[in-house]
C-alpha cells in the first residue's frame, strides 16, 4: 500500500470516529458535539476534510481544509519527517 492510500485509509477513520462520536452524543441528548468543539478550538479546524501534519515531536507543520492532491499530501508528509 502506498502512502497516499495509507494517508486516505487513517484520514476516513479519524473523520468517521468523530462523526461517530458527534451523532452518539446528539441521539442521547447532549446537543453538542465535544470532539468538535476540541476539534475548533484547539487545532484550528473549520472544515471537513482538514490535513493536520505533524512532525515526529510533536508540532504542526501544515495545515489545509480541503483535499489538496496527492502530491501535495506526499509532499507535506516527506517535509514533517524531515523536520528536525
Amino acid at each position: 500500500m502506498d502512502i497516499g492510500t495509507h494517508l486516505a485509509l487513517v484520514g476516513f477513520h479519524l473523520i468517521k470516529q468523530l462523526l461517530v462520536g458527534c451523532f452518539e452524543q446528539l441521539a442521547v441528548g447532549f446537543g453538542q458535539c465535544l470532539q468538535w468543539d476540541y476539534l475548533s478550538k484547539e487545532l484550528g479546524v473549520r472544515g471537513v476534510p482538514t490535513y493536520i501534519f505533524v512532525d515526529k515531536n510533536g508540532n504542526m507543520v501544515h495545515k489545509v481544509v480541503g483535499f489538496p492532491g496527492i502530491d501535495e499530501i506526499k509532499k507535506q508528509l516527506q517535509k514533517a519527517m524531515d523536520a528536525k
